[in-house]
């Protein structure tokens, strides 16, 4: 887009724009915000570590601190911020560092009906620190 070569994290998912973006597991919505390069954004805290973002987004379907369930509708595609068109920009990260969707989304659907409130990590970058510290 600038004609530099830069770090992509993510996956992206090309789609018409309006089109429904369903919660992939139960969570706590804790950002619904406009950001510079991701447009409208919104965060996931799904507990056990795991937190999804959404970017491009055309709208939200709630706020911040809102719960939802696997499957709800959270946002509508949209082509906000630095983008070329219509897609869902999708992150996933697990106690802060980035995972591959793909394998990491089976897990968080395998734990449904075992989201704990308390361990949700929220949005922040030091999700790391509070990882759970195994004792031997």
């Amino acid at each position: 887009m600038t004609g530099w070569w830069a770090l992509h994290q993510g996956v992206e998912f090309a789609g018409k724009r309006g089109s429904p973006i369903l919660a992939p597991a139960k969570g706590r919505v804790c950002k619904a915000s406009q950001q510079a390069n991701l447009g409208y954004l919104l965060i996931i805290d799904h507990g056990n570590g795991y937190v999804s973002s959404y970017g491009h987004l055309d709208g939200f379907a709630g706020r911040e601190g809102d719960w939802v369930q696997e499957g709800q509708l959270i946002a509508a595609l949209g082509s906000t911020g630095k983008s070329l068109g219509p897609h869902l920009h999708y992150e996933l990260r697990y106690w802060g560092q980035l995972v591959n969707p793909a394998i990491h989304t089976m897990a968080i659907l395998q734990t449904k009906g075992q989201l704990d409130s308390t361990l949700l990590t929220g949005c922040d970058k030091d999700a790391a620190d509070r990882r759970p510290k195994i004792v031997f």
